[in-house]
């Protein structure tokens, strides 16, 4: 039997709603799976977006905030974690500063997976446009520091980038997620799949969506605070799926029929054409034929979306 590598508990936290902490996690597990790692998500938020909901009900450990769980924590460590290469914890807002069983519960676990020479990690949220992250990361900081690694996510869920400076002056190594268009998140959720299953089974009429999705990830994987955390053995394989994603667009991507095959394969088109038409030198015979081309990929692209 191969030996384990160093477990990793991977605690993705934030005081906020809304700013992308399952799709984080569910990240950090498709990286983590495509390295070969035996990995394990612990869903402590399930909510209407939470990670069962997404991923598929069996492929979680559910960890209530109100119940908790009926193990005590060695019991629980020796039930869920024991075996794994990465446990990742899918915290709700605020779990941190809340008063519960569970926050103490999760706690004996983090000391518990200290003790066994684990890595500890910490991935609060910063979003544009939203304040709060920044005291959960001095908070973490200064309760942790020394005793667990901090990386600040940085997730750009609004293209903006319009992050608080003052973050990333505060020590922590930064992880950057690009804006993922809601075409490409809606081809995403059709199926209640792990990430890395979803982008190894492309489903019909979707292959360049999915395609464009591993390239994502792929970007994400090359980011040195995932390097730093996982390797870069995930990188080939993001590769090989990402190598049919669609060439540049003309449109964003903003609904599932805009994702669709025939519409991105018309919305890269119309994109050619319209670098065709604004070619510095162009005859009038190829101005003719751009235009054309302009039209036919813009009919082409209006039909895919009806």
């Amino acid at each position: 039997m191969a030996e384990l590598a160093q477990l990793i508990i991977a605690v993705v936290v934030t005081n906020a709603g809304g700013v992308g902490k399952t799709h984080v996690a569910e990240i950090l597990e498709c990286l983590a799976r495509l390295t070969g790692r035996r990995t394990q998500v612990i869903d402590a938020d399930p909510g209407n977006r939470g990670y069962r909901n997404r991923n598929g009900q069996a492929n979680a450990v559910l960890l209530e905030w109100a119940t908790g769980t009926e193990d005590d924590p060695v019991t629980w460590y020796e039930k869920h974690v024991t075996g794994m290469e990465m446990i990742i914890f899918d915290l709700g807002a605020n779990f941190l500063s809340a008063d519960r069983p569970v926050s103490r519960f999760l706690e004996h676990v983090v000391l518990i997976g200290l003790g066994r020479s684990a890595r500890v990690v910490f991935l609060p949220i910063d979003v544009p446009n939203k304040p709060g992250s920044t005291g959960l990361v001095e908070q973490l900081n200064h309760t942790l520091r020394g005793k667990v690694d901090v990386i600040l996510v940085q997730n750009d869920i609004d293209r903006s980038g319009a992050f608080a400076p003052t973050l990333s002056l505060l020590g922590p190594p930064v992880l950057r997620i690009g804006h993922l268009a809601r075409g490409y998140e809606a081809v995403r959720l059709r199926r209640e799949l792990r990430l890395d299953e979803v982008i190894r089974n492309p489903e019909e009429d979707y292959a360049l969506a999915t395609a464009a999705i591993a390239d994502r990830l792929l970007h994400i994987a090359r980011d040195p605070a995932i390097t730093g955390l996982l390797g870069n053995l995930m990188q080939p394989d993001l590769a090989s799926l990402a190598a049919g994603k669609p060439g540049p667009l003309t449109w964003v991507v903003n609904d599932l029929k805009a994702a669709a095959d025939d519409a991105l394969r018309a919305n890269a088109r119309l994109r050619q054409a319209h670098k065709a038409l604004l070619a510095p030198e162009i005859s009038n015979e190829e101005l003719l034929r751009a235009a054309n081309e302009y039209r036919t990929a813009d009919y082409i692209l209006r039909n895919a979306r009806k």
